[in-house]
């Protein structure tokens, strides 16, 4: 197995261990769902590189 595989793996591993836990706390799948949206990191417009155009041309 690759390098890359591995650590998806790993993280896989960490997500079910997390939302198990969340579960054993009594929280919902919508309850986990809603956590994680609202804490999404965001993304500034200052953080937009210059190689990222702020829309796609239409051919």
């Amino acid at each position: 197995m690759d390098k890359l595989n591995q650590k998806n793996k790993s993280i896989d591993q960490e997500w079910i261990l997390l939302v198990k836990e969340a579960k054993k706390l009594g929280l919902s799948t919508e309850d986990i769902r809603t956590f994680i949206n609202e804490n999404k990191p965001r993304r500034t417009f200052t953080e937009i590189t210059p190689a990222e155009p702020l829309h796609k041309k239409v051919n």
